[in-house]
């Protein structure tokens, strides 16, 4: 599960900035995995699962558009 809830990770608090990190750090590390990790995995470990983490029907899925990122070539 990946997310974030205080300053003691990174500087703000931005779950693409701790995609980014961990991007950095461990470059190995898919965008595929670390997006499952920030989605479903997610909502699996709250148990809303039923209700989020995924695009599925009955589901309320959320979205972020991130734009002008200079290292989007690299994450996607």
């Amino acid at each position: 599960m990946l997310g974030t809830d205080s300053y003691a990770s990174n500087h703000q608090l931005s779950i693409w900035e701790e995609i980014r990190i961990l991007q950095k750090h461990f470059p190995a590390l898919t965008l595929e995995t670390l997006l499952q990790w920030a989605t479903s995995n997610g909502a699996k470990a709250m148990q809303m699962d039923a209700m989020l983490g995924s695009f599925e029907k009955g589901k309320q899925p959320g979205l972020v558009l991130i734009k002008n990122e200079k290292n989007i070539k690299r994450v996607l």
